[in-house]
């Protein structure tokens, strides 16, 4: 049984999904470009955050043409879906939003360590002979816990943890398409 005296530790780094990458034809040590973004943070205004979503939005275009359409890979779905630029822009504020939303929800033990946008392309003939760009948006949120603090559940719930230690998390958002 868990007896509250634990310690979780991990490093706060961003990770790569490697074995999704090297699936869709790219080479993970291999990015083309690598781009920090502005972090969101517990005590940004909303205004500021759907400000970072623009830039990235932005810096996402600049590596896609608009004009030849892409497609984007939701975690909850199983293939890439064909989107245009009100969708992108659309899933990009949201992806901000939500991110501000888990900051705020838990107690003051959270915060965002990382936020990077990496751009790759398809170089590997076995996957496909389309030559695609494809961007791994990165976000990474930790949570330092100690004896009591507590968290939101949902719901109106709220529960206290015994946990000691660091946990990290990366989340990862895919967009890709045709090369420029």
């Amino acid at each position: 049984m868990f007896n509250g005296e634990s310690i979780v530790m991990q490093k706060e780094r961003l990770t790569q999904d490697t074995k999704f990458l090297l699936r869709h034809g790219v080479i993970p040590w291999m990015p083309r470009a690598s781009v920090d973004i502005t972090r969101i943070s517990r005590t940004s205004s909303p205004h500021q955050v759907l400000s970072i979503a623009d830039t990235i939005f932005e810096t996402v275009y600049s590596y896609l043409p608009s004009k030849n359409g892409h497609e984007m890979r939701l975690s909850y779905r199983r293939e890439w879906s064909g989107v245009n630029p009100r969708l992108t822009r659309n899933a990009i504020h949201e992806l901000c939003a939500n991110l501000f939303t888990q900051l705020k929800a838990y107690d003051v033990s959270r915060e965002m360590f990382g936020f990077r946008m990496q751009v790759f392309d398809e170089v590997l003939p076995f996957v496909s002979s389309r030559r695609k760009t494809l961007i791994d948006i990165q976000s990474g949120i930790s949570t330092r816990l100690g004896d009591g603090q507590r968290h939101y559940d949902g719901d109106g719930q709220w529960s206290f943890s015994q946990m000691k230690g660091l946990r990290t998390h990366t989340g990862h958002f895919y967009i890709r398409g045709n090369r420029t």
